[in-house]
């Protein structure tokens, strides 16, 4: 029993660390940058090379939480096509429950260590989480559209209701930067409708139907790049969770 304690107080400590040290950076990053719904995409649609590659160094930095994160859920994904397996034994199908219990316990530090991390070299990179939220929605807007291997613990809609409302904040900003600086009209068409779509539909993902010319070439050149920073079995915890609300600090 004393064990079992231990283990359990050891397992909290875990996760409760490296979220307690995200969320103080994150408290640092709202106050140098503004917070995550107060970013102002560019007027033009045409996203800098230097923010690009500045989100790239912020990637990159993730690569050992991401690695994780995939090993933890692979288990739990197992586990759920066992469901459609008649031919795994008891034995193995006992073995992966183990596993994929382990995974999901191991999942929560993970977790904790990816925000940290990311936190951290936006800190270091200066890069608010509004930027960096909006450069990860239209950089991997085709992957995000596409479905790919997720932890499995979290259903229903691809974003979180609060990032969905700063996306529609962001679109607001930048139309009206568009309108300031006499924007070509088809642009400023495209955002008016984008707009629309994303009040319309609150599952709708940022430019869900491909994204505008001038926001794609912008990416064109990092393709490659942006690609191999790319974590699919992460998406979810950046999108539909932050470390605030996985604490309960703050509601949807």
């Amino acid at each position: 029993i004393v064990i079992a304690v231990l283990f359990t107080i050891g397992g909290v400590m875990s996760v409760m660390k490296p979220l307690g040290n995200a969320i103080d950076i994150r408290t640092e990053l709202d106050a140098r940058f503004g917070d995550q719904c107060s970013y102002r995409p560019p007027a033009d649609g045409v996203v800098a090379t230097d923010r690009i590659e500045t989100f790239l160094r912020v990637r990159a930095t993730l690569s050992e939480p991401c690695r994780v994160i995939e090993h933890r859920s692979a288990a739990m994904r197992r586990l759920e096509e066992l469901d459609d397996d008649t031919d795994v034994s008891k034995t193995e199908a006992m073995a992966l429950a183990g596993k994929a219990t382990m995974g999901a316990m191991g999942l929560g530090p993970a977790l904790g260590n990816l925000y940290e991390v990311r936190n951290q070299a936006l800190l270091a990179e200066g890069m608010g989480l509004g930027e960096y939220s909006y450069i990860y929605l239209t950089a991997y807007q085709s992957q995000l559209t596409d479905d790919g291997p997720r932890t499995g613990i979290m259903d229903g809609s691809p974003i979180s209701k609060r990032l969905h409302g700063c996306v529609e904040d962001m679109l607001s900003k930048q139309l009206e930067s568009a309108r300031s600086i006499g924007a070509d009209p088809a642009w400023l068409t495209e955002l008016e409708k984008e707009l629309d779509a994303m009040v319309s539909d609150r599952r709708r993902l940022l430019w869900g139907d491909g994204l505008p010319p001038s926001v794609l070439a912008s990416f064109e050149p990092y393709r490659d790049e942006l690609d191999g920073v790319f974590c699919g079995a992460a998406t979810e915890l950046e999108l539909l969770r932050g470390e605030r609300r996985f604490l309960a600090i703050e509601s949807e």
